[in-house]
């Protein structure tokens, strides 16, 4: 629910104001839409390997 959200607020955002493109970490020119996708799939790859490497037991952990 709070993706969704996330994903409806940035929505409106873009409507009201235009993206600036930035450099960013490793150089490459992003957007707040595309670092807040980055931020997203980081996150969840973050969940996977903590999930694969300790078990449901330790979700909590990540």
């Amino acid at each position: 629910m709070a993706v969704i959200a996330m994903l409806v607020f940035m929505a409106v955002w873009e409507r009201h104001s235009s993206p600036v493109a930035r450099k960013g970490f490793l150089s490459i020119s992003t957007d707040r839409d595309d670092r807040l996708y980055i931020a997203l799939m980081g996150s969840a790859f973050i969940n996977l390997f903590w999930l694969a490497f300790s078990g449901a037991s330790q979700l909590w952990g990540s």
